[in-house]
């Protein structure tokens, strides 16, 4: 008993730590915003692999009912983000190498029929990024992994709201988790990757302009499977060369 008792203390601590700062709002629905936080706190790796997730502690920690606790949970579950497992009950599920796979083959197709589209379309359209590419310049300045990631996934779904095709993005972020938590663990820990991601962008974006949708398509490519890359040994991997 006094073992079962100094885990739940243990994975206590990391649940206070995985949400700080973390305030829900009562006035609005509890559920997505548990979600949210926990996806982030998973995703970041600040509950790591294989952690329990107890219901009634951690819903204490948030200060929330296990009932909106549980409704998140449910959602995490559907994105494989934790798993049930018997005699242990919810547990942060480990990066699965072929859910990567699987989810880049996906992204890379999507991305770059959105590129080649948006190569055809008019290229002032595309001044809608100066502010999203501005923040990344800031967050590369810094060499700030984290922040860069957040502000990537705007670029991005910008880049389908462009195109118009908004529902294309959201596909996306419905298979990514697993890319998310490799990308974060890995890439974030390699010095100059945040600025080697925003030169990535503005290639894209001139070629883009230029109305090239074959290099747009190309480059995209390339950016899109940086994450296998660094998974088979090869961070330095270079945009394709013109």
């Amino acid at each position: 008993m006094d073992a079962v008792i100094s885990k739940k203390a243990g994975v206590e601590d990391i649940y206070r730590q995985a949400v700080s700062g973390v305030k829900i709002e009562f006035s609005e629905q509890m559920s997505p915003q548990i979600y949210m936080a926990l996806r982030q706190a998973i995703i970041q790796n600040r509950i790591p692999s294989g952690t329990p997730i107890y219901e009634s502690k951690f819903a204490e920690v948030l200060g929330v009912s296990r009932t909106p606790f549980r409704a998140a949970l449910q959602q995490l579950a559907k994105e494989e983000l934790v798993e049930t497992r018997p005699q242990v009950g919810s547990v942060v599920t480990s990066i699965d190498r072929q859910k990567i796979f699987s989810a880049i083959f996906c992204r890379s197709a999507i991305e770059t029929a959105i590129v080649r589209r948006l190569a055809t379309l008019d290229a002032s359209e595309m001044d809608r990024l100066s502010r999203v590419l501005a923040i990344q310049a800031d967050c590369t300045s810094r060499d700030d992994y984290i922040s860069f990631f957040e502000v990537d996934e705007a670029f991005h779904a910008l880049l389908a709201e462009i195109a118009g095709v908004p529902e294309a993005w959201r596909l996306i972020i419905s298979s990514k988790t697993h890319v998310d938590r490799a990308r974060l663990q890995l890439q974030s820990a390699i010095p100059g990757r945040a600025a080697k991601a925003y030169r990535e962008h503005l290639l894209i974006v001139e070629a883009i302009k230029a109305g090239d949708a074959e290099r747009a398509a190309e480059l995209m490519h390339a950016h899109v499977n940086s994450v296998m890359d660094i998974l088979n040994g090869d961070p330095d991997q270079a945009v394709p060369a013109r």
